[in-house]
C-alpha cells in the first residue's frame, strides 16, 4: 500500500478524480459498470487502463484493458468535468483534493464568502475558485441553507453550461433512462423540483429547465444511491 494522505471513502460524485487515481482494491473485479466513468474515458485522461463496454442488460461501463494488480492506477484524470463532495462530507473532506480533514495536521478552512466548501490548503482553494467555485460562490452565500447534493451538483452544470438549451455532448450520450422515471411519478416530481430548484438559484434562464431535468435522470441513473 502506499502512504499518500488518507482520502475520502465519503460519496463523492464525480467523472474521474481531481488529484488522485483510480486504484485497484485487494480483489479488483475485471470490469466494473461505471456510465460517468465511460463517459470520462472519451475525455483527455492522464493515464487511462481500460476500454469502454457495452452489455444488453447492464449498459455501458469499462473494463480493464490489461492485467491490475493491487494498488496500480486503473484510471487518473487531473480535470473532471463535475466533482461534488456530498453535503453530509464537507465539513469533513477538502472540496477540491478530497483529502480527510483527519489526515492533515490542520483543521478545514472554510470558503469565508459562502462558507460552504472546505480546504486543506490556500492551493486547493484557489484551484478550486478557478474551476467552479467563483460561479457558485456568490450564489450559494444568497441561500438560507446548502443546497441538496443533486441540486448543487445542478447548480454547477448550469453555471457552467456554455450550448443554450441543447444537451452538452460531454454528457449527453449517457443512459437516462428518461422512460423509467417518468412511470416513477413521485420520483419523477422530485427530479422536476430539484431541476426547478436549480434553474432558480442559479439564475439559469428558465428555458434550461428541461436540460437540467436531462442531467439529473442522467445522474439518477450512473448514481442509483442518491
Amino acid at each position: 500500500m502506499t502512504n499518500s494522505p488518507k482520502r475520502t471513502q465519503h460519496r463523492v460524485w464525480e467523472v474521474g478524480h481531481r488529484s488522485k487515481d483510480h486504484r485497484a482494491s485487494p480483489k479488483p473485479p475485471l470490469s466494473a459498470r461505471s456510465d460517468l466513468a465511460a463517459a470520462a474515458a472519451g475525455s483527455n485522461m492522464d493515464i487511462n487502463n481500460t476500454v469502454v463496454i457495452s452489455d444488453p442488460v447492464a449498459g455501458s461501463g469499462l473494463a480493464a484493458s490489461q492485467d491490475i494488480g493491487i494498488d496500480d492506477v486503473i484510471i487518473q484524470l487531473s480535470s473532471p468535468y463535475l466533482l461534488v463532495v456530498e453535503k453530509e462530507a464537507l465539513e469533513n473532506v477538502c472540496s477540491f483534493c478530497l483529502i480527510e480533514a483527519s489526515s492533515v495536521d490542520m483543521p478545514l478552512k472554510r470558503c469565508s464568502a459562502c462558507r460552504v466548501p472546505r480546504y486543506c490548503s490556500s492551493e486547493c482553494q484557489k484551484k478550486d475558485w478557478t474551476a467552479v467555485h467563483q460561479k457558485e460562490c456568490p450564489v450559494l452565500k444568497k441561500l438560507p441553507d446548502i443546497p441538496p447534493t443533486p441540486v448543487r451538483a445542478l447548480m454547477q452544470l448550469l453555471l457552467r453550461h456554455r450550448h443554450g438549451t441543447s444537451l452538452d455532448p460531454r454528457w449527453a450520450g449517457l443512459e437516462s433512462h428518461v422512460d423509467d422515471l417518468r412511470r416513477d411519478r413521485k420520483r419523477w416530481d422530485e427530479i422536476v423540483l430539484q431541476a426547478q430548484a436549480a434553474v432558480g438559484f442559479s439564475k439559469s434562464p428558465q428555458d434550461q429547465i428541461e436540460v437540467a431535468v436531462q442531467i439529473l435522470c442522467r445522474v439518477c441513473t450512473s448514481f442509483p444511491w442518491m
